[in-house]
C-alpha cells in the first residue's frame, strides 16, 4: 500500500520516482531503473453514487473494475478501448475510446483528483480548489504528483449498438472516404474507429468499429450506411453491454507482448491521409502490425481523427 510520507525521503536520496497504476502503458514508463516505483495496483476500489451519477476510483483501478460497478446502476463513462487500462493514467493522458462523440475524452469526465505532491502533502484538486493542478492532470501526463484517487462523471446507458465490420483492402480508399461522409452529418451519438488490420487469411483489411449510444432504430440506420461502404468480409454489430465492448481489444493486445507505437493527429481522411494509410498497410512488416484511428469532435470544428 502506498504511503504518502515516502515521497520526500526518496527525493532527498536523489532517486527518481515512477508510478504504476495498472501497468498498461505500452512504453513501460511505470518502471524506473535505478529508482523507486510506487505501485498503486492495490488501490482498485470503486464507489458509485447513482444519485449524483459519479464514481470515485482508486489510483490502480482498471476500466473493467469501474464498469463492473457502474453497470449495476446502468451507468457508463468514457473509458478506453481495453478493459485492462488504468482509468487514472488514461485520464491523465487524455483518454479516447468508444462513445467519445457523446461522452468526450476521459479527461472531460474527471471531476476531481486526490494527489500526493512532491513535499508529501495530500490535496484534492478540482475546478475550485487547486484549479491549475487540476487542469494539469486533465491530459497533462503524470508528472505533477501521485494520483491516489479520481472522481468521475457517469452517464446513463444500458447497452450500446456497437461492434465491428471488416472490408476488403481493395475498397480501402472508398471506405475511409465513406466513413468521413457518414460522420459529417452524424450526431454525437455515433463514434467510429477505423484502421487496417489483418484479415483471417493474413492480408490487410479495413476495420470499421462503430459505437452508437442513442436510439437503437436510428443507430441501425447509421450502421447500415457504414456496412454499405464496400465489400464486407465480416460484420458483428449489435447491442452490447459496455464491459463486453471494451473487452474486444484484449485478445488482440494481450499482456506481456512488446509494442512500438507512434501517434499522429489528423484533420480527417483526406486523399493524402488515405494514401499514406494504404501505403502503410501494403508495406507492413508483420501480420500484427496495425493502425487504429479514433474520431473525435473538438468544439464547433469538424471531427478529427487520431491515428496511432
Amino acid at each position: 500500500m502506498f504511503s504518502p510520507p515516502c515521497v520526500p525521503p526518496v527525493r532527498r536520496a536523489g532517486l527518481s520516482i515512477s508510478v504504476k497504476g495498472s501497468g498498461h502503458d505500452w512504453a513501460g514508463r511505470a518502471l524506473r531503473a535505478g529508482g523507486l516505483t510506487i505501485d498503486l495496483s492495490g488501490l482498485r476500489q470503486v464507489t458509485v453514487d447513482p444519485a449524483t451519477r459519479t464514481a470515485t476510483i482508486g489510483g490502480g483501478a482498471t476500466a473493467a473494475d469501474l464498469i463492473a460497478e457502474t453497470s449495476r446502476h446502468k451507468l457508463v463513462t468514457a473509458t478506453g478501448t481495453s478493459s485492462a487500462v488504468g482509468m487514472v493514467g488514461l485520464g491523465m493522458g487524455g483518454g479516447y475510446g468508444p462513445g467519445i462523440g457523446k461522452y468526450g475524452l476521459t479527461l472531460d469526465n474527471m471531476i476531481s483528483v486526490e494527489v500526493v505532491l512532491a513535499d508529501g502533502r495530500v490535496v484534492t484538486a478540482d475546478a475550485a480548489n487547486e484549479p491549475d493542478l487540476f487542469w494539469a492532470h486533465r491530459g497533462g501526463g503524470g508528472n505533477f504528483g501521485v494520483v491516489t484517487s479520481m472522481r468521475m462523471r457517469l452517464h446513463p446507458l444500458e447497452t450500446a449498438l456497437a461492434g465491428f465490420m471488416m472490408f476488403g483492402w481493395s475498397d480501402a480508399a472508398q471506405v475511409w472516404a465513406g466513413v468521413e461522409g457518414v460522420l459529417a452529418d452524424a450526431p454525437d451519438e455515433l463514434s467510429v474507429g477505423t484502421g487496417f488490420v489483418s484479415a483471417p487469411d493474413g492480408s490487410p483489411a479495413v476495420l470499421v468499429s462503430p459505437t452508437w449510444v442513442g436510439d437503437q432504430a436510428t443507430g441501425e440506420e447509421y450502421i447500415a450506411r457504414l456496412e454499405g461502404l464496400g465489400t464486407v468480409l465480416a460484420s458483428q454489430v449489435g447491442p452490447l453491454a459496455w464491459n463486453v465492448l471494451i473487452g474486444f481489444v484484449d485478445p488482440v493486445a494481450p499482456a506481456g507482448r512488446h509494442y512500438a507505437l507512434r501517434t499522429r493527429s489528423i484533420a480527417g481522411f483526406s486523399g493524402d491521409v488515405v494514401e499514406a494509410l494504404i501505403e502503410a498497410g501494403d508495406n507492413r512488416t508483420s501480420p500484427l502490425s496495425n493502425i487504429p484511428t479514433s474520431t473525435m469532435s473538438i468544439g464547433p470544428s469538424p471531427r478529427s481523427a487520431n491515428t496511432r
